[in-house]
Order: structure tokens, then C-alpha cells, then sequence
């Protein structure tokens, strides 16, 4: 299940087919495409930047009409480094699509078993993972940085899934996006620490430094069940690819910022 960039105008994103092929609309945006300027040039698509609010949210539009979706059909949270799972119903469709104050409150992660209901979460290094289970029509998306990778929140994704749609583990696809890696990432003991506590065989992960965060993932939600045939791993590197990616440590705080969004396409 390779990544495939694809592109509408001068919007460019990548998907799964395998999600596409299920009925799944599965994309993670890149940095093309927007209207912001300088540091934030030109998918800027994250309030929290610093950039003018009004272009975030045009941006944003020109995201979601190149995706085929409506921003009163997406759903969005206030991400918190945890591990809270929310589940989104249809009355909450639009919440946070273009207003910044109008989120679904705090959660890391978001699951739905509505159709055309798009679940969206920002990123700028931290991984990104995104869930189908196309046997039950449910869906899922997932912030998961250091912090939240120790707390499991893909593993709480899918303990969550099986509770409240009864899927599967064998039967989720799953993809992990874009993010920093090595040999980019350099991490410090409270990181290395916290990473072990929860998963004391990541070690191989976490040499010379760095870590190795969507290796960590892989390995813990293989350990839940699912298979890895049904799972894919992005090789891109947001810190290095500055042409594709913006990335908070590259750049600091006024770096912008890509989003994940995942729905069933009806």
C-alpha cells in the first residue's frame, strides 16, 4: 500500500489507493498549493502558526474542494499531546473546519461511524496515523508525537474501534504519514525514558540519540493485531523535505503546518 502524491491545481496531497479503493477519502497535505506568504508560503493550513487566520482558512477551503469535500462535512479538535480518543457524531460536522475557536474541544485522537463525515488533524513533524475499517464503515485519525506515542494513542485508537464498531484489528487498514525521522530527530533522555517505559523492546528504535517514532507505532499496533500487509509507513522526512513539508523543528514556531483527513466518501 504505497503513498501516492496526487494533485488538483496547484494543491498537491498524498493518499493510500487501498483507502480510495474502499470508499475512503485518506489525504495528508503538503505545503502546495495556498495563499499564505513567507515562512507560512503557501498550504499554511494551522491556526496555532502565528499566520493571518483569514488565509489558514481560505487555505483550508482550497484543501478540502481539491479533496471533493465541504468544510461543513469536517470535524476538528484541539490537539493536546494526550491520548483521548473522541468519538465524533454527525451534529458535530463542521466544528472547527475554518474557525479556530469553534473546535470539538481537547482530543488526539478522532473515530466516526458517520459517512461523509471527515475527520481532520494537524501536524508539523508529529505523525501522523490514519485508520479504516471498511467491514464496519468506521474511520480514524491520530496525533502522535513523543508524547503522545508513549501514552499509545494508536494502540487507544484501536482498542477503541473494536469497543464501539467492533472491528477488527486484522481488518483495520492503517497509514503512517509524514513526519520527522532520523537521522533528523534527536531526542534526550525524558523522550528515550518515556518511550521505554511503555514499550521496553523499542530500544533498536531509539539509537545514537534519535528516535525512530513511526517505527514505534508500527511495532506496537502489530503487537494489537494488526497485520502488516494492511499497514503502510510513509518514508518521507519532514524536516528534510522542505520543498514538501513544513516542520516545526526546521523552522521554529512560525513554521506552518500540513493536516491529515480521513472519511467514508458516503
Amino acid at each position: 500500500m504505497p503513498f501516492s502524491l496526487r494533485q488538483k491545481g496547484d494543491i498537491a496531497w498524498l493518499e493510500v489507493d487501498e483507502f480510495r479503493r474502499e470508499g475512503v477519502i485518506a489525504a495528508l497535505s503538503t505545503r502546495q498549493g495556498g495563499f499564505s506568504q513567507g515562512a507560512f508560503r503557501s498550504l499554511n493550513l494551522g491556526f496555532s502558526s502565528g499566520d493571518d487566520p483569514n488565509l489558514v482558512a481560505g487555505n483550508r477551503r482550497l484543501f478540502f474542494a481539491a479533496l471533493g469535500i465541504e468544510a461543513s462535512e469536517v470535524v476538528v479538535a484541539d490537539q493536546v499531546h494526550g491520548s483521548r480518543v473522541l468519538d465524533i457524531t454527525e451534529e458535530m460536522r463542521g466544528h472547527g473546519a475554518t474557525d479556530r475557536r469553534d473546535t470539538v474541544g481537547e482530543a488526539d485522537a478522532l473515530v466516526t461511524g458517520v459517512p461523509r463525515t471527515f475527520l481532520l488533524e494537524i501536524f508539523a513533524d508529529c505523525v501522523p496515523i490514519l485508520f479504516a475499517d471498511p467491514s464496519h464503515r468506521a474511520c480514524a485519525i491520530a496525533h502522535s508525537g513523543w508524547r503522545g506515542t508513549a501514552k499509545g494513542v494508536g494502540e487507544e485508537v484501536v482498542h477503541h474501534m473494536a469497543a464501539r464498531f467492533g472491528s477488527r484489528p486484522r481488518d483495520v487498514l492503517v497509514a503512517i504519514g509524514p513526519s520527522i525521522a532520523p537521522p533528523s530527530y534527536e531526542v534526550g533522555d525524558e523522550v528515550r525514558r518515556a518511550i521505554l517505559e511503555r514499550y521496553p523492546w523499542a530500544g533498536a528504535h531509539l539509537v545514537g540519540g534519535q528516535a525512530d517514532l513511526r517505527a514505534v507505532i508500527r511495532g506496537a499496533l502489530l503487537r494489537q493485531g494488526v497485520v502488516p500487509e494492511r499497514l503502510t509507513v510513509s518514508d518521507h522526512d519532514t524536516f528534510q523535505d522542505e520543498d514538501l513539508f513544513f516542520s516545526y523543528r526546521r523552522d521554529g514556531p512560525r513554521s506552518g503546518r500540513m493536516a491529515g483527513v480521513i472519511g467514508f466518501d458516503g
